[in-house]
């Protein structure tokens, strides 16, 4: 929606066709900084729309605005890069040529790199498609399979984008032409707009989330509700009152007879298992964010498995290592098997980790290359013999 759009904005629309969409933001918002760009030369441009496209061009020009030619969205040049953008805008991007949807993920992913370094830290990036091509829920009955579809959310999360929101484009407010370099208007009856904030995936570990978190004020108020939580059977936890500093703002009780008053050395896991106990996982991913924090309007869940050897039947429980490792990343856990090798005496277990993040982009990519990386570090660094 354009009203949507503050006043004082800096907007970038990258290939306007024939510039109407970017004289339509003006009639709305006159007093904005808009740059229209398009990726033919302006030669090519006039031949392509004819004359009349320049009297959209003057139009643009005389309110102030910047109107630029020969711009490629996936090599943007310098006098494009040297601003920040508070929206920036897509509209029907296409690869050209007939449909090919290698090349248009590629586009999608490129372009979302390029916006990574020109979006403002609050901005937001919208994209408008036709239904069936960005493969989210959204597009319902148009949903295709994963294969057939652009994927966008997976492309834009590949350069830390986050989809928050979708809704209808209204096509009766835009001249579809221009579409696969032709002045020839396609097909469109309602297209599907998606807004990006660029909210890239951190690996964060709960201890170092209560150690610098998102919203101080926030977490304080949670952590109140964890005075003297039981962490181990001799072992406590108290709130010392500061939010910031680990150290600073936890304590730890020693109640054993055996101790006789020596202080008790605790692990960082430890005291992620005490939080843990103390709440539910759903619960560790909220109270680190405020309520008005952005969350992932579908958020891709991704599974690796991981085997290791032990000793003892019985399922160990590495969910702190993991919380400790990838902090709100990980999603759930399932132990799939169980295997014993005779000759040795020991125990294969192979468990499935759910890595998906409520606030943060996370890719298969990202997953692949980074987290369960760490993750199995950590569990090699607690011992555990991985296969």
């Amino acid at each position: 929606m354009l009203s949507m759009i503050a006043k004082e904005s800096s907007i970038l629309v990258i290939g306007d066709g024939d510039f109407s969409y970017s004289v339509d933001l003006l009639n709305h918002y006159s007093g904005s900084s808009l740059t229209c760009t398009v990726f033919l030369s302006q030669t090519d441009h006039v031949a392509l729309y004819g004359e009349d496209v320049e009297n959209n061009a003057s139009k643009l020009r005389i309110e102030g605005a910047s109107v630029l030619y020969s711009i490629d969205v996936t090599r943007l040049p310098a006098d494009v890069k040297r601003r920040k953008y508070n929206l920036i805008i897509f509209n029907f991007p296409h690869s050209g040529g007939k449909s090919n949807i290698s090349k248009n993920r590629k586009l999608l992913k490129d372009m979302f790199k390029s916006f990574s370094t020109i979006l403002s830290p609050k901005g937001n990036v919208r994209v408008a498609l036709l239904p069936g091509q960005g493969g989210t829920p959204a597009d319902g009955k148009h949903l295709r399979v994963k294969g057939n579809a652009w994927n966008i959310q997976d492309g834009a999360a590949q350069f830390g984008f986050i989809l928050t929101s979708i809704e209808e484009f209204d096509t009766s407010i835009y001249n579809l032409s221009g579409y696969r370099s032709s002045s020839k208007a396609f097909f469109c009856q309602i297209g599907i707009r998606h807004t990006f904030k660029h909210c890239p995936f951190r690996l964060q570990s709960v201890r170092m989330l209560v150690q610098h978190p998102p919203s101080n004020s926030y977490l304080e108020m949670h952590l109140k509700k964890m005075r003297n939580v039981s962490m181990h059977p001799h072992l406590k936890l108290r709130l010392n009152g500061r939010v910031g500093r680990f150290s600073a703002l936890v304590s730890i009780d020693v109640d054993d007879a055996d101790c006789k008053g020596t202080p008790k050395r605790i692990s960082e896991t430890d005291i992620t298992s005490g939080i843990l106990e103390h709440f539910q996982l759903t619960d560790i991913k909220s109270i680190f964010y405020p309520p008005e924090a952005t969350r992932v309007l579908y958020p891709s869940q991704v599974n690796h498995d991981v085997s290791f050897w032990t000793g003892s039947p019985e399922t160990p429980n590495i969910v702190p290592i993991l919380l400790d490792c990838v902090g709100l990343a990980f999603h759930e856990i399932s132990h799939k098997e169980v295997f014993y090798r005779e000759e040795t005496g020991q125990y294969a277990h192979n468990f499935r980790i759910t890595y998906c993040h409520p606030f943060e982009a996370m890719s298969e990519d990202l997953v692949k290359s980074l987290a369960h990386q760490t993750v199995r570090s950590a569990l090699q660094d607690n011992g555990y013999d991985l296969h």
